[in-house]
């Protein structure tokens, strides 16, 4: 069975044939027929002395150590040296050991023209097809001068492997005409090889340096692509986060406005309610003023009535010119009203008959008569009436107490009452003041007239 490595050299020469142009399986049988040939040994020379003239068994395994005995060739009686060859475990080319000289020169050059060729290792049928045709090479170089080496010379990328129709004018003709030749073509194929091998670097170089530039390139777009794909995160983010937020906005915008509308419709239904408790209040208010209206009105008519409301302030009237003669009669002036906030006096008593009317007043000041006085309607008061003030409330309780009353003592001005229609106090005081001229005038008209009939 081949060997990897003879399957592998195989392959290379195929290769190398193929671009040479020749056919790789055409030459080898014609090698396979030849090498049959030369599996029986060609007659040996007659020769004195010489080694090795019948080898049976020459190589070795690389993994023998022994080296042939020398009862394994045959030869002579009188050999006596024992040697072998064998391939170079660490080199791969042939090694020896106490060869003749001949044999040892043979290896020397073959060892050196394969390094030279750039061969670093032969497989194991390669050097059995050497040592078959090392006796018949040795056997030639014994009858005359070995023929000169083949001259090596460059090999170019376009060199192309010799043909076989051609060898027998560029090999001389000989028992190692053969190995020459493989030698040759060895050399084609490792220079066409070299070549592959070269290219083959180049490319290779040239496919590494396109793999790195592909590779920083695609960590190039990777990391752009990343960054995209952030970017487009991102703006999902953002764009959810924009969509929540009008979401969110709408949903508080309708709320509000939802609010909104049911604070203005309650604010409406309120405002309604607050009108119409507005217009009952004030229903109410003018009620209650109607009727604290009437309530007075009574009040003050049931007062002056029963005579104990006091005499109103009004104002003093000039005073009278002299009388003639430097004197007043007796009785002629009456005396001064009370002021209005000091004591009552106590009511007059009713004139009798035999009482003199009260003189006429100074001066001849005649007040006017009953019948030019308009009629004073006690059940009447003001539509339009103000509330009445604070005043008249404390008035009418000292009057009902009868607290703090006292006689005035000395005359006072009579003060001026301001009549306003607009008051009832006002009113009821202009009604005194016109009540006491229609009866000072009744007196000085009709001494005989009853006061009673005008209280």
């Amino acid at each position: 069975m081949p060997t990897e490595a003879e399957k592998l050299a195989e392959q290379k020469m195929r290769e190398a044939y193929a671009k040479a142009g020749i056919n790789f399986d055409a030459v080898a049988s014609k090698t396979q027929e030849q090498q049959k040939k030369r599996e029986q040994p060609p007659p040996q020379p007659q020769t004195t002395g010489g080694f090795f003239s019948n080898v049976t068994k020459i190589f070795h395994r690389q993994d023998e150590e022994q080296a042939p005995a020398a009862s394994e060739i045959s030869g002579p009686v009188n050999v006596k040296h024992e040697g072998f060859v064998r391939l170079d475990k660490e080199g791969g080319l042939f090694q020896t050991q106490n060869l003749p000289r001949e044999y040892q020169e043979v290896i020397d050059k073959l060892n050196a023209t394969l390094t030279s060729l750039g061969v670093s290792a032969i497989t194991q049928k390669e050097a059995a097809m050497v040592l078959k045709l090392l006796p018949s090479i040795i056997g030639k170089s014994s009858q005359g001068p070995p023929p000169p080496p083949p001259q090596s010379r460059p090999v170019s990328d376009h060199i192309s492997a010799p043909s076989f129709n051609n060898r027998a004018s560029n090999v001389p003709a000989g028992p190692h005409a053969e190995l020459l030749n493989m030698i040759k073509q060895n050399e084609v194929t490792i220079a066409g090889l070299r070549n592959e091998k070269n290219e083959l670097n180049k490319r290779l170089t040239q496919a590494v340096q396109e793999i790195q530039t592909f590779r920083a390139g695609q960590q190039k777009e990777q990391s752009e692509l990343q960054s995209l794909r952030n970017d487009v995160a991102r703006l999902r983010t953002n764009t959810a986060g924009v969509a929540l937020e009008s979401e969110v906005r709408a949903k508080i915008e309708a709320d509000v406005k939802s609010r909104t509308a049911a604070v203005e419709s309650e604010n409406l239904t309120l405002q309604k309610k607050l009108n119409a408790l507005q217009q009952e209040l004030d229903n109410t208010k003018h009620l209650l003023d109607q009727e604290r209206d009437k309530n007075h009105s009574a009040q003050a008519f049931n007062l002056i009535n029963s005579g104990d409301l006091p005499p109103p302030i009004f104002s003093a009237p000039p005073p009278p010119p002299p009388v003639a003669g430097g004197h007043h009669p007796a009785g002629s002036i009456p005396p001064p009203p009370p002021s209005f906030g000091g004591p009552l006096p106590p009511p007059p008593p009713p004139p009798s008959a035999g009482v003199p009317p009260p003189p006429p007043l100074a001066g001849g000041l005649k007040l006017p008569s009953a019948g030019s006085l308009k009629p004073v309607d006690r059940t009447a008061h003001p539509a339009q009436a103000p509330p009445p003030v604070d005043d008249r409330n404390r008035l009418l309780d000292a009057i009902r107490g009868g607290a703090n009353l006292k006689h005035v003592a000395e005359e006072e001005k009579r003060a001026t009452v301001q009549a306003s229609d607009q008051s009832v106090i006002n009113l009821i005081a202009k009604a005194l003041i016109d009540r006491r001229n229609v009866i000072k005038e009744d007196h000085t008209d009709n001494d005989n007239d009853n006061l009673e009939d005008w209280l």
